[in-house]
């Protein structure tokens, strides 16, 4: 089953144990197949050191995160406790995400515009493919904080969903053949 359609996500952040042999995505993939029924749902999954890790004021969304209500504890985990950011440092952080990945997807454009004069339209289609991926992760990263580390778009603008649907919206993903595209 499917569920609803106009249904808000619900976003959730899953800490494993550090010693956890599955992969982040299979757990990611198993628990938002196991709630599709009920609701949609996006998993973010980490070992619990990584919140170690959001003490460092360059990991802003683990941050964040820790300071939100926690649905279920497991075991011994203790949630450390997080120091104020500095708001500029941690501004100057997302302006250089931003930088980064705004030019290297600035670079895959040209690089189809090149690969369609040449008429070579599979390196097109690729280099195209890679401009969304840089853009989606630029926006992604500055909004969040978060160092999403996925190439699946479809992931991707789910998790611009989580702050602005105008982003969805251009794809008109309710149609089925925009969304097979």
């Amino acid at each position: 089953g499917v569920p609803p359609t106009g249904q808000a996500t619900i976003y959730l952040l899953v800490l494993t144990d550090n010693n956890e042999q599955g992969l982040a995505q299979d757990i990611s993939n198993h628990l938002e197949e196991s709630c599709k029924k009920v609701t949609s749902v996006f998993i973010l999954v980490h070992h619990a050191a990584s919140l170690i890790s959001a003490t460092d004021e360059k990991n802003v969304f683990l941050k964040k995160a820790s300071g939100c209500p926690v649905i279920y504890l497991s075991g011994g985990l203790i949630l450390p406790k997080q120091k104020e950011a500095d708001y500029f440092f941690v501004k100057e952080i997302a302006f250089r995400k931003w930088q980064r990945w705004h030019s290297q997807s600035l670079e895959f454009l040209k690089g189809a515009e090149y690969y369609l004069r040449i008429g070579a339209y599979n390196a097109a289609l690729f280099s195209l493919n890679q401009t969304a991926e840089c853009l989606l992760v630029a926006i992604v990263r500055f909004m969040t904080g978060y160092d999403i580390n996925t190439h699946n778009l479809e992931r991707l603008l789910k998790l611009t969903q989580m702050f602005t649907a105008d982003i969805a919206a251009v794809f008109n993903l309710e149609d089925e053949e925009n969304r097979k595209l």
